[in-house]
């Protein structure tokens, strides 16, 4: 049976997520929300351009989904229980990109524009966006799963909102030392520390430590592993299909304005790890912190347990998957 998401993503500056959300689409995952936390208004843009290529291409698409309040808004509007599409429409090509590089999609924002002048003409209810705690009240959790990409504030309300056996999460975040995963397994980086911080957990504490303790089902995907997840210029540079579309070219813009001219997508190597389940071995562990300012995290093994964290990784797997489903999936 194929799985049903819900990702909670943040479509910020490190354009992980935003390939993240890309893969999950070309690769025709299930996606049935997507929610962000505290976004900006350009981050709610971007997601209803996807909305509306999803809905143009298969006559539906994702629900959008706000947890906390909107950065950089700029109307009076309010915005319970959801926001009309036309009120987020972009006014200039600069208002709209939303990624720190150079870019630009004429079309979309041709379209933008044109929403823009006439909103009425153009509004499609099913483009919608809902607060949190209205959509928590319509919502079957029964059977979806939960990718967090960023902080586990959303997952927290799941957590405390839904039967915690009725769904599960994967979170891009943990960490394992080498007294789990082994000094083979162990990246250079890491290959001496026993404990760490790691940067989702850590980002709401109070969050983490209630999901923690929840009856929920949780695989965490490791810095110790996904952070040599990387994918090079080069790579992209050889399957010349692969980034036909403006926004694949603009993740090329993207690596050939950095210096090292690669990208580790931590984020696409967690959500990658849960439909192909040969990629990435996970053990069975219970994940620890102290009381720092900057809370280091360390795992246990514990057999049993509701929470696993990876151990290893096959990277050449998730590179020929990465590549090959932008070659063959659905060209967004």
């Amino acid at each position: 049976m194929k799985k049903t998401y819900w990702l909670d993503l943040e479509l910020r500056e490190d354009i992980d997520d935003l390939i993240t959300l890309e893969y999950a689409l070309t690769n025709n995952s299930n996606i049935k929300v997507l929610s962000i936390h505290n976004p900006s208004r350009k981050e709610l843009q971007l997601a209803q351009l996807y909305r509306e290529d999803m809905l143009k291409r298969n006559g539906f698409c994702f629900d959008l989904v706000i947890n906390g309040e909107i950065t950089e808004y700029e109307t009076e509007n309010d915005l319970s229980p959801f926001i009309p599409y036309n009120v987020l429409i972009a006014e200039s090509v600069q208002d709209f990109l939303p990624l720190p590089f150079e870019a630009t999609f004429e079309k979309d924002v041709a379209e933008f524009n044109a929403k823009f002048e006439d909103p009425d003409k153009h509004f499609n209810e099913r483009l919608v966006i809902y607060k949190l705690e209205d959509y928590i009240k319509k919502i079957d959790m029964k059977g979806m799963t939960v990718f967090c990409g960023g902080s586990l504030n959303t997952l927290s309300v799941l957590a405390d909102n839904f039967d915690c056996s009725s769904f599960e999460a994967y979170v891009q975040g943990g960490f394992a030392s080498y007294k789990i995963v082994g000094s083979k397994n162990t990246l250079n980086r890491f290959k001496d520390r026993e404990d760490c911080p790691t940067w989702n957990l850590n980002l709401d504490i109070e969050a983490t430590d209630k999901v923690l303790k929840s009856d929920l089902k949780i695989k965490f995907i490791s810095k110790n592993i996904c952070h040599s997840a990387w994918v090079h210029k080069n790579d992209i540079l050889k399957n010349t299909n692969m980034f036909s579309t403006n926004r694949f070219k603009t993740y090329l813009s993207y690596l050939s304005g950095k210096k090292s001219k690669k990208k580790c997508l931590h984020d696409v190597l967690a959500f990658m790890s849960i439909e192909n389940k040969e990629l990435v071995e996970f053990k069975e562990v219970v994940l620890n912190r102290n009381n720092d300012d900057i809370p280091k995290w360390w795992s246990e093994l514990e057999t049993n347990s509701k929470h696993s964290i990876s151990v290893s990784y096959n990277y050449d797997l998730f590179l020929d998957n990465f590549i090959k489903t932008f070659i063959n999936g659905i060209q967004i």
